[in-house]
């Protein structure tokens, strides 16, 4: 082991030992082990996905997907950049598997899957086999996992790129030579390109875990780490030049239950108590076992990982507001890394079942949340209202922008309505992610044989809109309030005879 940093084992092992121990899981035994508890964590995530209606940031991933490729590079250097590695991956994945809303979300499953087969040997590496065993099954569950698993966009692989570089960061350290070194650059290259916040992970975790390396190791990991971020530099300044796509969280509310449990437990008050007790005696754990001497170098790359991006985060956000619950989902890998630690360190097995009984149930009820019809801000309830009244044939026209991708998200009843407010022309596409409704007064034809059109608004100017179809011969003959988060107005206008 390097010198300052652990010489034991979660499982009270002398290095050795554990060395001699771990020979007997290796190759094929410990890859099935590892395949298993994939294979389980994308049955548990994938299962309900096709339950919650979608909604709008879920309509912009399908958006990103119907334009050729040069469009989306393109569009991405003036929107969107943040998701651009994203939606190049969502582009092979619909070749073979389709762009459904069910078919998008298990791309999201398979994440979560693919980042438990990441964290167990990173688990391994750090604190020994059972806390791979306590760290697998703990990221297949975690609330933020969960939902994730069931959200068509870029979440559920942030923390797969934030395990991989760090996984890189550790074969490197053990390893020492620069071949290693350049993987790890290569993947924090990736890992910031992927999810723009893996950022603040690099930092975090890689500069709190540098104190503890040997001086050799430690100028190999900043050259590294320095090269790689800055390789990133361009694309951290595409990303800041688009910044006004998150001028919302001015407005968002940062409470003391969302920074203490919502971030890590999601937003179910029953996963959040048992969850936040549960961190709080692994913390404890953590900090004893930091103070011993043991284990610092590793704990300070976890325990980092886990909590400075949060504390960056609120700190800037009074000046820069960059804070959202899920944009800190990169950071819940190191949450399944010190709940792993817990079970390594309890003595008995008994005890560690126990423990893993009762994380387990403490996140179900979160897992049930995310799997509601409206588990999500989703137009559905507009869309309930507009079957129980649309016929086949009438018209819909979506004021300023159709952000809620209706044809895809609700193909029933929308598929069998015409579609008057998308443009015909799919220039818009080559730098917009939504396009501007068509102008009621430039129509023309799309509406000479439409008797009957529904005027849908969840923002500004429906009076406008109004007054451009009663210049085309339409009066207003039915209003419905939808009771959704959009708050959506449904207007039906008929043809005046």
């Amino acid at each position: 082991m390097e010198e300052g940093l652990s010489h034991g084992t979660a499982d009270g092992l002398p290095e050795e030992s554990r060395t001699r121990a771990g020979n007997t899981l290796t190759g094929v035994h410990r890859g099935l082990g590892v395949a298993v508890f994939a294979v389980l964590a994308f049955v548990v995530n994938v299962l309900g996905t096709d339950t919650p209606a979608p909604w709008r940031d879920e309509a912009a991933t399908w958006m990103s997907t119907q334009r050729s490729l040069a469009d989306l590079l393109s569009m991405l250097r003036s929107v969107d950049a943040v998701h651009g590695l994203y939606y190049l991956g969502v582009r092979l994945w619909i070749v073979p598997f389709g762009d459904s809303v069910v078919s998008l979300r298990a791309l999201s499953a398979l994440g979560v899957a693919i980042g438990v087969a990441l964290v167990m040997p990173l688990a391994h590496r750090l604190f020994g086999l059972t806390a791979a065993v306590g760290a697998g099954l703990a990221y297949a569950v975690l609330p933020p996992f969960t939902w994730a698993a069931a959200e068509a966009r870029s979440y559920a692989w942030a923390g797969v790129l934030s395990c991989a570089m760090a996984l890189g960061f550790w074969v490197a350290h053990r390893r020492g030579d620069w071949l290693s070194w350049l993987v790890y650059t290569v993947l924090v290259v990736i890992a910031v390109h992927g999810f723009i916040y893996n950022v603040l992970v690099v930092l975090a975790a890689v500069g709190l875990s540098l104190a503890w390396l040997r001086p050799g190791q430690r100028l190999r990991a900043l050259v590294a780490t320095g090269v790689g971020l800055l390789a990133c530099l361009p694309f951290a300044l595409l990303v800041a030049s688009q910044g006004e796509q998150v001028s919302w969280l001015t407005t968002y509310p940062v409470i003391i239950t969302d920074v203490t449990m919502g971030v890590f437990w999601g937003t179910e008050s029953v996963s959040q108590w048992v969850g936040t007790a549960i961190l709080v005696l692994a913390l404890a754990v953590v900090a004893r076992s930091w103070w011993s001497g043991r284990y610092r170098g590793e704990l300070g790359f976890v325990v980092g990982w886990l909590l400075l991006p949060l504390g960056i985060l609120l700190a800037l956000h009074p000046v820069i507001p960059l804070y959202h619950r899920r944009y800190l989902l990169a950071t819940i890998p190191a949450l399944a890394l010190v709940l792993g630690f817990l079970v390594a360190r309890l003595r008995w097995v008994w005890l560690r079942c126990i423990l893993m009984i009762v994380l387990i149930l403490g996140c179900v009820p979160g897992y049930l949340d995310s799997r509601e019809p409206l588990s999500k801000l989703t137009p559905a309830p507009a869309i309930k209202e507009l079957a129980k009244h649309a016929r086949a044939g009438d018209g819909i026209y979506v004021v300023e922008s159709d952000e809620n991708g209706l044809a895809w998200s609700f193909p029933v009843p929308i598929g069998a309505m015409v579609d008057l407010s998308t443009p015909l022309d799919d220039g818009w596409r080559a730098h917009q992610l939504y396009s501007d409704s068509v102008p009621v007064d430039s129509l023309g034809d799309r509406l000479t044989a439409i008797d009957r059109v529904w005027v849908w608004s969840d923002v500004g100017r429906l009076d406008e809109t109004e007054a451009a179809f009663a210049l085309q011969d339409f009066a207003e003959v039915d209003r419905i309030k939808a009771k959704d988060h959009y708050r959506t107005v449904l207007v039906l206008m008929e043809r005046v005879a």
